[in-house]
């Protein structure tokens, strides 16, 4: 659906953002979702090579990347973790992992 969906604890819907495309707040294929300690939502947008962060809201902060293997470009993002003030993307078709300082 090319969306990011919440959801409470109990399973109940909440709300939803994003759709399909290439824009800010858009994605082609969102693959994985990762919060860091502020609360901000980083998710990797596999199929436009990059990583959009979103407020607990889901309202558009930054994005970055762009397709390609040099650093900071990506082919296929798809995993995702925030530890502390970094994180780690699963570069999949670089075979690779990247890490970013937030």
């Amino acid at each position: 659906g090319h969306r990011i969906q919440k959801f409470d604890l109990n399973g109940n819907y909440l709300m939803k953002f994003g759709s399909e495309g290439n824009n800010n707040s858009q994605f082609k294929n969102p693959w994985n979702i990762s919060i860091d300690e502020e609360g901000y939502i980083w998710i990797t947008d596999r199929n436009n090579n990059r990583i959009q962060q979103f407020d607990s809201d889901g309202n558009f902060i930054q994005s970055f990347g762009t397709p390609g293997n040099a650093n900071s470009q990506f082919k296929c993002p798809t995993g995702i973790c925030c530890f502390g003030n970094w994180i780690y993307v699963v570069d999949n078709s670089n075979h690779r992992v990247q890490k970013f300082k937030i």
